[in-house]
């Protein structure tokens, strides 16, 4: 069977799913991030591609933040279409992916050609379902890993009791 790959699109709307939020984002680095999917030459090892393409979309962070997210997202269902699964708990997602990244577990460890979902085979239109059960697998890890980098705190009360946000860019830093 052919590998199957998401493509530039998917990666925008899973983005978009994390966090919440219409992101800008470095198109070269989505590309490239997206393209760490593919083989040189015939594609047949979908376990190395898939930890290819989970290290590419961190390290090239192609996006303003929700990048971790996108990539946990992303290659649980790049190996769900292509008939494998991450076996990783959504409590655990966060941590499995931090020893992943730095290198104190194998990725390989992790994924499975045993599967217990709905999904029985995907095929090419149900890439989109098979990125909405993803989503409904890693709850908490994609709403955590999805978070801007910074969560302001209200400060002080501001114009017509509206509360003030600090955080870059706030106006008091033009104020002196």
């Amino acid at each position: 069977m052919p590998v199957r790959y998401l493509t530039t699109q998917d990666l925008l709307w899973i983005n978009l799913q994390v966090t919440r939020k219409v992101l800008e984002f470095q198109w070269t680095e989505l590309e490239e991030a997206a393209n760490a999917q593919y083989a040189l030459g015939p594609s047949g090892d979908v376990v190395a591609q898939a930890e290819r393409f989970l290290k590419a979309m961190v390290r090239k962070a192609p996006f303003q933040y929700g990048n971790e997210a996108t990539a946990l997202i992303g290659v649980a269902a790049f190996l769900r279409i292509n008939d494998l699964q991450l076996n990783v708990a959504d409590a655990d997602a966060q941590d499995w992916l931090g020893r992943v990244l730095g290198g104190s577990e194998p990725f390989a460890g992790r994924v499975a050609t045993e599967f217990h979902d709905e999904i029985e085979h995907v095929d090419e239109r149900a890439v989109h379902d098979v990125i909405v059960h993803t989503l409904r697998r890693f709850p908490a890890s994609s709403a955590e890993l999805g978070k801007p980098p910074f969560s302001p705190e209200p400060v002080a009360a501001g114009f017509a009791g509206q509360e003030i946000w600090t955080g870059p860019g706030d106006v008091r830093d033009y104020l002196g």
